[in-house]
C-alpha cells in the first residue's frame, strides 16, 4: 500500500484506520533463509510446554527477526511483511506490507500493533487497537497472534489458531 498524502499517513500513524486481520488473498515473498521446519531460523523459540510468547506494550522487532512457538513462526521479513508460518512453511497470515524493505513492527504501549516503514517512517498497517494501555500481545502455541486488553479480554486476533 502506498501512502500518498500526509493526512493518510497521520491517520494511520494515529491508529485510526483498522486493517482487516485476514486478507482474502495473501501474497508472501519467498523466504530468503529457508530451513526446516520454518522458512527462517528463529532467534526466539518456545517448545512444547514452555507456554506462549507474551509481550507488553513497547515491544518491537526489526526486519530479519523471527519468533517461534511450538509449530508456528512469526517473521518480520526483510521485505517489510509481517507473516505467520505454520510448520510446513506455509504462510497462514500476513500484514500484506511487502515491498517496504527495512520495516519494523511495534506493539505500542497504547495496545496497537503497527508495522512502520524503515527509519521510523509512516505506519503501513495497524491492528486498530489503540486506546488500550496495559494490553499484552500473545503469540500463542496454537498459532494465533492475539492482543489482550488489561482485563485479559481478546480485542484483536489473526484467527490463525490451529491452521
Amino acid at each position: 500500500m502506498r501512502l500518498r498524502t500526509p493526512l493518510v499517513r497521520k491517520i494511520l500513524a494515529a491508529g485510526l484506520v483498522t486493517a482487516a486481520s485476514v486478507a482474502a488473498v495473501m501474497t508472501v515473498a519467498p523466504a530468503a533463509n529457508a530451513g526446516y521446519p520454518f522458512p527462517y531460523g528463529c532467534q526466539y523459540r518456545r517448545q512444547t510446554g514452555e507456554g506462549d510468547w507474551v509481550f507488553n506494550g513497547g515491544f518491537g522487532t526489526t526486519h530479519g527477526e523471527y519468533i517461534c512457538v511450538q509449530n508456528y513462526e512469526l517473521a518480520m521479513q526483510e521485505d517489510g511483511n509481517l507473516v505467520i508460518y505454520n510448520n510446513t512453511a506455509t504462510p497462514i497470515w500476513s500484514s500484506n506490507t511487502w515491498n517496504h524493505s527495512g520495516s519494523t513492527f511495534t506493539f505500542q504501549t497504547d495496545g496497537n500493533l503497527v508495522v512502520y516503514a524503515a527509519g521510523g517512517g509512516p505506519a503501513l498497517w495497524s491492528s486498530g487497537t489503540w486506546g488500550n494501555p496495559g494490553s499484552t500481545l500473545a503469540f500463542q502455541q496454537d498459532g494465533n497472534l492475539v492482543i489482550y486488553n488489561s482485563s485479559h479480554q481478546a480485542i484483536w486476533a489473526t484467527g490463525t489458531n490451529g491452521r
